[in-house]
């Protein structure tokens, strides 16, 4: 079998991977910088018109769910108008027929 040169396995070891240490992670104050100047990249490239648009989806959605609870709300209570005949016929069911 063939000898490998010693300068080819030298390359080789060096090749290999190494197990490298955990290093510590970056202090919070530094995190919190990065991320908020990354936000504010973020909105000086954001057209203007979506701000506005984010916040009128926010209020329609708003309504729609506060109409949704008004007539859940209505179709819950049983109304109390004078062309309502349904309380008296119950009554007269119950108490007149055998």
């Amino acid at each position: 079998m063939n000898q490998l040169d010693p300068e080819l396995k030298r390359l080789i070891g060096w090749a290999r991977p190494h197990e490298t240490a955990a290093s510590d992670p970056p202090p919070i104050g530094f995190v919190v910088r990065v991320a908020a100047r990354g936000r504010e990249e973020l909105l000086a490239t954001e057209p203007a018109w979506g701000h506005r648009l984010r916040w009128g989806f926010a209020w329609v959605s708003l309504l729609i769910a506060a109409g949704g609870v008004v007539y859940w709300n209505g179709q819950r209570q049983p109304s109390n108008n004078a062309y309502n005949f349904a309380p008296a016929y119950f009554a007269a069911a119950k108490n007149i027929t055998p």
